[in-house]
């Protein structure tokens, strides 16, 4: 029997699920999920939601756990930096869209 969830672009992706099950369309008016949800969709462009969602924690540790003044205070150096981080999308104008 169908428990009527729609699985099919996350199944057998314990991350995914835990993103579809807990945060997905849910409604949120907490600043710093908001920012992390906005820095993570532009470095999705072009690349699927999976790719970032199993990164979502190297971007959490780069970015001050998306705290958004500690973000806008980030220098260019902190970001050329961050350039160098295999966890990371490493594309020059992503990273530095989120300061």
């Amino acid at each position: 029997m169908s428990d009527g969830r729609c699985r099919a672009w996350y199944e057998g992706d314990p991350i995914l699920e835990e993103y579809h099950d807990h945060e997905w369309c849910k409604v949120s008016h907490d600043d710093r999920f908001q920012f992390e949800m906005l820095c993570l969709e532009g470095a999705s462009t072009g690349l699927s939601w999976k790719t970032i969602m199993h990164k979502r924690k190297a971007y959490k540790s780069a970015f001050h756990d998306f705290d958004i003044d500690a973000c806008a205070a980030m220098t260019d150096e902190e970001l050329e930096k961050i350039l160098e981080d295999r966890g990371l999308i490493r594309n020059r104008s992503k990273i530095f869209s989120v300061r």
